[in-house]
């Protein structure tokens, strides 16, 4: 997909929960302004740090193929994100944010 400046350009972000094997959705898909960086990037301005399935669209309609977002603190976690795995780095954090980015 090609982004293009227009007062219509979006995103849709649906939050889900992320575990060691499986994708849950938990709340309803929202729908926010996306800020035009150049024929290939948005930035989407996330409301909280949660995993997310994103699509992107120029007029409203038409979406983009979504992808999952997972943040992921990288002092507690080892992420591929070729292939969307995380392990844990073993003693590396007494609190630890178990999360994964996937393009």
């Amino acid at each position: 997909m090609v982004f293009i400046v227009t007062p219509s350009l979006a995103y849709n972000a649906g939050i889900w929960q992320v575990t060691d094997s499986t994708y849950v959705p938990l709340k309803t898909t929202m729908t926010r302004k996306a800020v035009f960086i150049n024929f290939n990037a948005v930035e989407c301005a996330v409301p909280v740090v949660r995993s997310y399935l994103i699509s992107i669209s120029n007029d409203g309609v038409n979406h983009s193929q979504p992808l999952i977002f997972i943040p992921f603190d990288s002092a507690c976690s080892n992420c591929n994100i070729f292939n969307t795995s995380c392990t844990k780095i073993v003693r590396s954090c007494l609190f630890c944010f178990w999360f994964r980015f996937s393009l």
